[in-house]
This record gives structure tokens, sequence and C-alpha cells, in this order.
């Protein structure tokens, strides 16, 4: 457990810094096919400063309220002045969200559920938030409060993988990042799974290898993740990583 605890964090500064060479390489790139003048770079630089000192400035213990409350004013901001269109998949999902509401089951001869019958968990999950309150901003704003426990379960996992300022500037970083703000607005089923398979990896980061109990919670928040977008096998996977090349 000793030799776990002091291997964690040289593993995931390794990762980081992996991904972010990987993402500097492709922003470079990016900037040798298109006309990016210097202010860009002055602008993106200085922007990074922002939040560096931001995060050193704020209190470090109420920084994951202040932080959290920052995430839930700017993204119900975008929600209300940006009227995003339900298209594609996503206003299928919803049409037939409707249609459990509604006592219908049309949308079971859907070719597209019978093609993806794993999209049911969320489409069951939005009908259930429709059936509280049937508009499509209220959905849009629930989408706002799992941004903002996505943030907060990142400001988590940053504090156990390395330190409270470490977890301050993540939290800050996710809380600011534009595509997620961007996406606040669109019923995806990215964001309650997102935020559900963090809880997960926070938790078992937490007491998981030491508690049994701790360890099922994770593994249910995992499930709940999974049945919104199934993707939790990939969480699985560096979970089982981890402790098949710590632990033996």
């Amino acid at each position: 457990m000793l030799m776990l605890n002091r291997a964690l964090p040289r593993v995931m500064w390794g990762y980081f810094l992996i991904y972010f060479g990987i993402a500097v390489g492709q922003f470079l790139l990016f900037t040798l096919m298109r006309d990016i003048t210097l202010s860009y770079f002055i602008s993106a630089l200085l922007w990074a400063i922002l939040l560096v000192y931001t995060a050193q400035k704020v209190p470090q213990r109420r920084a994951w309220l202040i932080f959290g409350l920052l995430g839930l004013f700017t993204k119900t901001i975008w929600i209300i002045f940006v009227q995003t269109e339900v298209i594609s998949d996503y206003s299928l999902m919803y049409s037939a969200a409707q249609e459990i509401v509604n006592g219908q089951r049309d949308y079971l001869s859907w070719i597209y559920f019978q093609r993806y019958p794993y999209q049911m968990g969320f489409t069951s999950y939005q009908a259930l938030i429709l059936s509280i309150f049937n508009s499509v901003g209220f959905l849009k704003f629930i989408n706002v409060l799992w941004c903002v426990v996505a943030s907060l379960a990142v400001y988590g996992i940053a504090r156990e993988c390395f330190s409270q300022r470490v977890a301050v500037l993540a939290m800050l970083l996710h809380v600011m990042m534009l595509p997620i703000l961007v996406l606040s607005s669109v019923l995806t089923n990215q964001h309650i799974a997102i935020a559900w398979l963090y809880i997960g990896i926070y938790l078992w980061l937490k007491a998981g290898w030491r508690s049994w109990l701790i360890a099922i919670a994770a593994g249910i928040a995992l499930a709940i993740g999974n049945a919104m977008r199934p993707i939790g096998i990939v969480v699985i996977a560096a979970i089982v990583v981890i402790a098949t090349t710590f632990l033996y």
C-alpha cells in the first residue's frame, strides 16, 4: 500500500507530461496549417497566467465552493443566452423520453434503439427528469449541475493524487474549460456520465484500496456512469492496470 501511495503520483505526473506534450505538438501542428499570429500565443499565455494567479489567491479551503459557484454561474448564463437546438441523436433520445413520460411505447420500434439499446439508460434518465419538470431548459440546467459535480470530482481526484494547490488549479481549469462550457447547453449524455465516472475514480482513490464498502460505492458510481455512456470499461481497465502493476 505504501509503495502504491508513493508510485501513483509519479505515474500521474508522467501521464500528464505525455498528455501535455501531445497537446503542445497538436497545437504547433495546427499553427503551421493556419495563419496564427503572435497575439494568439500572448493571449493564451496571459490567460494561463491569470488562471494560475487566481488559483493561488483564492482561499485554499474554500476554493471548491468558490469555483463550484463560478462554474454554476457561468454555465447557467450560457444556457440562458445560447439556445442550442436539440438535433441528431439527442433529438431522438429526447423524443423517446417524452414518449416514456406520456406512457407511449412507439420508440421501441425505432431502428436507432434497436441498434443502440445502450442509449436507453440516458433516455430513461431524461424521462425521469422530464416527469418532474417537462422542459428542455430544465434538462439543460441539470446538465449544468452535473458539470459542477464533475469539477468537484476533479478537485477531489487531484487532491488525492497530488496536493491541495494542484487540486485548486485543476478544478479552476476544469470550470473554465471552453468545450465543457459550450456543450453544457447540449442535451448530451457525456455530462452525467463523466460526473459519475469521476466520482467512481475519486472514491476508489480515496479509500477503495482499504474499504470494501467504498470499493462497492466506487463500482456503483462507475456502473451508473457506464449506463449513461458505455465507456466505463476504460476506467476499469486503468484501475486493473494500476492494481496489477503496484500490488503484485
